[in-house]
C-alpha cells in the first residue's frame, strides 16, 4: 500500500487515480452442451401407495383402463390396466404399467427414476401377485410394468380370491429417487 500511496511511483496524480479495463469479447460456439443435473431425493424416497378399486370387472369392455391420476415426488402418474392383456401378455394375461401423466409439462430430456411395486389383491394376502421394478421414465419410456403379470385363468377362478365381489384391486407402491433435467 505504501508504494501505491508514493506519488513518484505514478499511481496517483493531484490525489487521484484512474483505472481503465480492456475488453475481450469471446465469440459463442455453433453448437451449445447440455448439461445435466441429477438430483437424488433426499431424504431417501418414502414409499407412496395408491390403491385403485375396478367395480364390475367381469362387465368391463374396454381394452385399457386407465386409474385416476396421482401425485408421487412432483410427478403425475397414472396405471394402465389391460384385462385382455397387452404385448406378450395378450389373450393370457392381466397387463398393467405405472406411467408418468402429461409428460409434455417437462422440460426437454427429463427423466425421472423410480421404484415401484405393482399388487393385484387377493382375498387371502399369501395368494397376491405382484412384480417389482425400478426404472428411468423419460419421453421414449413413459411407461414401465407387466404384460404378464397374472394368468386370466387365475384371475376369474374364485379359489384365488382376486375378484370379491367382482371387484379387482389393484395397489402401487412407488418410490421416486431421483430426476435427471438437461440444462444449457
Amino acid at each position: 500500500m505504501e508504494s501505491f500511496m508514493e506519488s513518484t511511483n505514478g499511481f496517483l496524480f493531484n490525489d487521484s487515480c484512474v483505472f481503465g479495463a480492456e475488453v475481450i469479447t469471446v465469440p459463442v460456439p455453433e453448437f451449445t452442451q447440455l448439461d445435466r443435473c441429477l438430483s437424488m431425493i433426499k431424504p431417501l424416497a418414502t414409499k407412496n401407495t395408491y390403491t385403485w378399486t375396478i367395480n364390475n370387472f367381469s362387465a368391463v369392455t374396454e381394452s385399457v383402463l386407465y386409474s385416476e391420476i396421482f401425485k408421487v415426488g412432483n410427478v403425475k402418474w397414472h396405471l394402465e390396466l389391460y384385462p385382455e392383456g397387452n404385448k406378450i401378455g395378450k389373450g393370457t394375461h392381466l397387463s398393467i404399467f405405472l406411467a408418468v401423466h402429461d409428460a409434455a409439462s417437462f422440460a426437454d430430456g427429463w427423466k425421472v427414476y423410480a421404484k415401484f411395486k405393482i399388487c393385484v389383491k387377493s382375498g387371502d394376502a399369501e395368494n397376491d401377485m405382484e412384480g417389482e421394478c425400478d426404472a428411468w421414465f423419460h419421453n421414449s419410456a413413459l411407461g414401465w410394468g407387466f404384460p404378464s403379470l397374472i394368468l386370466l385363468s387365475e384371475l376369474i377362478d374364485p379359489e384365488k380370491g382376486y375378484l370379491l365381489n367382482d371387484n379387482l384391486i389393484v395397489k402401487v407402491d412407488i418410490s421416486v429417487m431421483g430426476t435427471l433435467r438437461y440444462f444449457i
